[in-house]
């Protein structure tokens, strides 16, 4: 293989990785007006309002009901 082979194949297993470890597992576990009650990599729930981004990099971007939409890594859910 050549060298620039090489280095693009490490480059892109190196960001397949990182992608990885950002991914979170949010749970919802209720809503209160604009706040939701969420646990993070099945860690203890907390409350985020609104607008606000966690420690672990989850930003809550709305509820509607009793859903709300969060984004993780760039991606909403």
């Amino acid at each position: 293989m050549g060298k620039t082979v090489h280095h693009t194949l490490t480059i892109f297993l190196f960001l397949s990785l990182c992608a990885t470890a950002t991914a979170a597992d949010v749970a919802l576990n209720g809503v209160v007006g604009n706040k939701a009650l969420l646990a993070i990599d099945g860690g203890k729930p907390h409350w985020v309002t609104v607008g606000e981004s966690t420690p672990e990099g989850v930003k809550l971007v709305s509820i509607a009901g009793e859903s709300a939409v969060f984004e993780v890594g760039g991606q909403r859910r």
